[in-house]
């Protein structure tokens, strides 16, 4: 075990370092310009599209597992947002996000996953030919999470155009 530390590469521990960092921020209440919400979602949707198509053939059936788990996820994040008490700011162009340990607690999930997805594949480099649904699972898993988290950007950039356009209206009046 203490090999497969080891043997990681330097930036793997700061991209951890980082999302902890996030993660850990978003535990509590936060105003933040409305343009950085999208980078947490964007650091995920690269790291799973990199590993998609430098680890995987770009057979049809990962595509699509990926385009599946994608919507979903994005979906039940979309739909969960909802309840979610946000303040937006258009003249700052900032948003006022609640705290919450979800944040945190799914990087610290889906990090697990792709480490140990990540090790499996060094130490057995056969396992993705061997076993389909090995890469079937890594790859739903990588679509699930940036589903989830590119569907919470989206839903809030959704408010913040309906905030923008209530504006324009109040205006008008």
């Amino acid at each position: 075990m203490l090999a497969v530390i080891r043997g990681t590469p330097i930036w793997v521990w700061i991209l951890f370092a980082y999302l902890l960092m996030r993660g850990f921020k978003a535990t509590k209440t936060r105003t933040v310009l409305f343009p950085k919400i999208f980078v947490l979602p964007a650091i995920f949707a690269t790291w799973s599209l990199t590993r998609l198509c430098s680890q995987y053939d770009l057979d049809i059936l990962y595509i699509e597992s990926y385009s599946i788990a994608i919507l979903l996820g994005s979906w039940i994040s979309w739909t969960l947002s909802k309840k979610i008490q946000i303040k937006i700011n258009r003249s700052e162009k900032t948003i006022t996000i609640p705290g919450t340990w979800t944040t945190l607690l799914l990087i610290l999930a889906v990090f697990a996953v792709k480490y140990s997805f990540g090790c499996l594949n060094a130490v057995y480099p056969n396992l993705r030919k061997e076993f389909i649904y090995f890469c079937i699972t890594e790859i739903v898993i990588s679509g699930m999470v940036t589903g989830i988290l590119l569907g919470k950007v989206l839903y809030y950039f959704y408010r913040y155009q309906q905030a923008r356009l209530n504006m324009k209206v109040s205006r008008n009046l």
